[in-house]
């Protein structure tokens, strides 16, 4: 970026840059939650699969598979930085 760019610049940029790796990622996150649920498939006795439960809402009214926990819970867009301090 150019010295004279202003903060809204940047976030606009950012946000219209980022929009196919934040798709990717929301694929990803969804592919790796499928593949999760069905490692923890139950069988029934007529053979058919179904996902248990793993959480339960605070009144025991609801609950939530692992594809479910993954896919509806709120997903923080944030990074991580690694570095070792120079000796």
């Amino acid at each position: 970026f150019a010295e004279t760019a202003t903060n809204m610049d940047v976030w606009g940029r950012l946000q219209e840059e980022s929009g196919p790796f934040r798709r990717a990622v929301n694929d990803v996150s969804k592919a790796v939650a499928a593949g999760l649920a069905s490692l923890l498939e139950e069988k029934g006795d007529d053979t058919t699969r179904s996902h248990p439960a793993l959480l339960h809402d605070l009144s025991g009214e609801r609950s939530y598979n692992m594809e479910q926990v993954v896919n509806e819970g709120e997903h923080l867009e944030h990074f991580h930085c690694y570095y070792k301090d120079s000796e």
